[in-house]
C-alpha cells in the first residue's frame, strides 16, 4: 500500500491518484513530457500503476492515451518509493526503490521445535512441539545430560541446549526465538531417584474428556488464568504441575491441551467422580460466575437438585420444592474470589449470594436448649427495656404498674371480705335461734318429767 507524499511538475494528487495539466505540451514541436511522484510505502506488497491522460494538438483536435500498467513491488514500510513517468505519444517507464529490510508481517513466527532430546534420560511424555513441559528420568548413575533441538524454522535461534549436571527437580528451560521476535519457552524437570526405580509419569499427566485424549499442563507461565485466580505449584498423581487457583487455595482450574490439535483449555476437576470437566461459566455484569458442580452431594431437605444449561455450558442446581420459589434455583459457583451460594432467577435472569443455602436444621434439643436460655434471659430482657426507656416512659410504665397492682388487690380483697361478711351474719342468726331455744325450754319446765312443784 502507497501513499502519495511529493507531486513534482505542478502537478496535484487526489485519493490515489495524481493530475498534470500541461499547457505548455508540445510546444517547440516538442513529443514528450517527464512527470515525477514520490511514494510512501504503508504495506508491502505489490502496486500497480496505470498512467492515462489526452491533450489537444495545435488542430486542438483531442488525443487520448494509455500507458500499459506498471507495478511496483514494496518490500518495507519506512523507505519511500519513487516512480516517474516520462510520456512519449503513448509510453511510460517507472522505477521503484526497495529496501532489502523485511516488513515484520512477513517475517516468521514459528517458536516451534521439530525435535527435543535428552542424552542420557527418558523423556515423558514423548515430545509433540504443542507441549511445552516435560520430565526427563535419568539412572542412578548419570550425573550428566544432554539436551539437544532442532527449530520448525531454520531462521529460528535455540538457546538453553547442551550439557547439564544432574540434580533431582532441576529444569532446564529452552527458549525458541522466531525470526520476527516471537518467543516460546520449553521446560525440562530432571528426575533422579537415585537407586530406586526410575519413575515415568506419562500415565499420571493424561486425562480423557469427552473421548478427547488432553495432557495436563505442568508450566503456565505463559498461559492466562481466569479472573481473580493465579498460577501455583500443585500435584497431580504424583506429579509437579501448576493450576490456577485463589489465594486460599479453595479452588483450583486445571489446563489441559489437546494432544492431536495442541490448543489448550480450562477443566475443572470433579473430586467426587474423578474426572475433569470443561470450565462452564456465566457472565453478567462483567462478573464471571464460573459453576463448581462438585458442591453437594445430595439437595438439602425441601430441594431437589437436576441439571440447566446457563452461560457457556451446564449447572448443577438445586430447587426448593415450594411452588412460590419455582422460578429461582442455587447455583454453587467461584466468582469475585471466592467460593460460594448464588440464587439464580430464571425468569428475569439476575443473580445475587444466597447466604441462607444450604437451610441448616434444627434438632429438638437445640430447641429445648433455646427455650430453656430464652426463659433465663427474658427477665433480664425486661429489665433492659425499661432502662433503656426516657424518664416520662418510665414514670408513664410506672403509674401503670401502680394501676394494675391496686386493681389485683381489690380483686383479690373483695371476695375475702364478702366471705367474711358471709360467715359473720351466720354465726348471729345461730345465736338468736339458740337464745329462743333456751327461752322457750325455760317457759315451759313443767312438760319436762320428772317435774315437780
Amino acid at each position: 500500500m502507497l501513499r502519495i507524499v511529493k507531486v513534482n511538475n505542478d502537478g496535484s494528487k487526489g485519493t490515489g491518484s495524481v493530475q498534470w495539466v500541461d499547457t505548455n505540451f508540445g510546444e517547440n514541436g516538442g513529443t514528450s513530457a517527464g512527470y515525477s511522484v514520490e511514494f510512501e510505502v504503508l504495506k508491502a506488497g505489490k502496486v500497480s500503476l496505470q498512467y492515462t491522460g489526452e491533450y489537444g494538438n495545435y488542430n486542438w483536435d483531442k488525443v487520448t492515451y494509455k500507458a500499459p500498467a506498471t507495478t511496483i513491488t514494496a518490500k518495507t514500510p519506512v523507505t519511500s518509493s519513487k516512480t516517474s513517468s516520462t510520456s512519449k505519444t503513448s509510453s511510460s517507464n517507472s522505477s521503484s526503490n526497495t529496501s532489502s529490510n523485511k516488513d515484520k508481517s512477513e517475517m516468521s513466527s514459528d517458536t516451534n521445535l521439530s525435535a527435543l532430546k535428552i542424552n542420557g534420560a527418558t523423556l515423558a511424555p514423548s515430545f509433540t512441539p504443542s507441549r511445552i513441559s516435560y520430565v526427563a528420568s535419568c539412572g542412578a548413575d548419570v550425573q550428566k545430560v544432554t539436551v539437544s533441538a532442532t527449530a520448525s524454522d531454520t531462521k529460528s535461534k535455540i538457546a538453553g541446549i547442551g550439557t547439564y549436571d544432574v540434580t533431582d527437580g532441576k529444569k532446564i528451560s529452552i527458549t525458541v526465538t522466531a525470526e520476527s521476535g516471537a518467543k516460546k519457552t520449553y521446560t525440562v524437570t530432571l528426575e533422579n531417584p537415585g537407586d530406586g526405580e526410575i519413575e515415568v509419569i506419562r500415565d499420571q499427566l493424561e486425562a480423557r474428556v469427552d473421548d478427547i485424549s488432553y495432557h495436563i499442563a505442568t508450566d503456565l507461565s505463559n498461559v492466562t488464568g481466569p479472573a481473580g485466580l493465579e498460577a501455583h505449584d500443585a500435584t497431580f498423581n504424583g506429579a509437579d504441575i501448576q493450576v490456577f487457583s485463589d489465594k486460599e487455595d479453595t479452588f483450583s482450574v486445571y489446563y489441559l491441551i489437546d494432544d492431536k490439535t495442541g490448543k489448550g483449555d480450562y477443566f475443572t476437576y470433579l473430586d467426587q467422580r474423578d474426572e475433569f470437566e470443561p470450565l462452564h461459566f456465566l457472565k453478567l455484569n462483567g462478573v464471571e460466575y464460573i459453576f463448581v458442580n462438585d458442591g453437594l452431594t445430595e439437595a438439602p431437605a425441601g430441594y431437589t437438585v437436576s441439571e440447566a444449561s446457563l452461560g457457556n455450558g451446564l449447572a448443577k442446581v438445586y430447587y426448593a420444592e415450594d411452588e412460590t420459589y419455582k422460578d429461582f434455583g442455587i447455583l454453587y459457583c467461584f466468582a469475585n474470589g471466592r467460593l460460594q451460594y448464588y440464587r439464580y432467577d430464571f425468569a428475569e435472569k439476575t443473580i445475587q449470594r444466597a447466604p441462607d443455602f444450604p437451610p441448616k436444621a434444627v434438632s429438638q434439643s437445640n430447641t429445648d436448649a433455646t427455650a430453656k436460655t430464652t426463659d433465663k434471659q427474658s427477665g433480664k430482657g425486661v429489665f433492659q427495656w425499661f432502662m433503656g426507656l426516657s424518664a416520662s416512659g418510665k414514670a408513664v410504665v410506672f403509674g401503670f404498674a401502680v394501676v394494675v397492682l391496686c386493681l389485683l388487690l381489690l380483686i383479690i380483697i373483695l371476695p375475702i371480705s364478702a366471705v367474711a361478711r358471709s360467715r359473720k351474719a351466720g354465726k348471729a342468726d345461730t345465736k338468736e335461734n339458740f337464745t329462743f331455744d333456751t327461752v322457750d325450754l325455760l317457759n315451759n319446765n313443767n312438760d319436762f318429767p320428772g317435774r315437780s312443784d
